[in-house]
């Protein structure tokens, strides 16, 4: 159900279609496939055909191998830049972009996570997630003013 592949898909999407007792397991596969931050397109799939829930941020924004926060979805567990949420921002190939968008858009938890993400991309020099986190709209964020500003101003001079 995990692999990234168009006849993989296929067949996932047609046994959920028309499988009752799979759609019950879908939030478990789809909390595995954002687990599995290499599989973006898998994890976007999932969340954007089939699950229409609650995404909770607790489990993306812990640490691996430390527990996930509360089960709100809100942030109960702050960023770090080793949790899995992290790595999928960071990363610039493939579908990872659109997932941290939709994830964003849908997830509170995760929308206030966009400064953080924005200025670890400057740091590690990753400036086409800046770019990516700007034009999603990070800029009316309202830490943007008091953090990234002067971030940007220090690395300048």
């Amino acid at each position: 159900a995990l692999h990234d592949s168009p006849a993989s898909a296929s067949v996932v999407d047609e046994l959920l279609a028309r499988v009752p007792t799979l759609r019950g397991t879908l939030y478990e596969l789809l909390c595995s496939a954002l687990e599995m931050v290499d599989r973006p397109r898998v994890a976007l799939r999932l969340a954007t055909r089939h699950w229409h829930g609650t995404i909770e941020a607790a489990t993306l924004l812990a640490s691996p191998g430390s527990a996930a926060g509360g089960v709100d979805g809100g942030t109960s567990a702050p960023f770090s830049s080793t949790s899995n949420w992290s790595r999928l921002g960071m990363r610039e190939e493939g579908e990872s972009g659109a997932l941290v968008e939709h994830l964003m858009g849908r997830v509170p938890g995760l929308r206030e996570t966009a400064i953080d993400l924005l200025m670890q991309a400057v740091r590690l020099h990753k400036y086409g997630i800046v770019q990516r986190l700007v034009r999603s709209g990070a800029v009316a964020h309202p830490r943007f003013e008091t953090e990234v500003v002067p971030m940007l101003l220090a690395s300048s001079e």
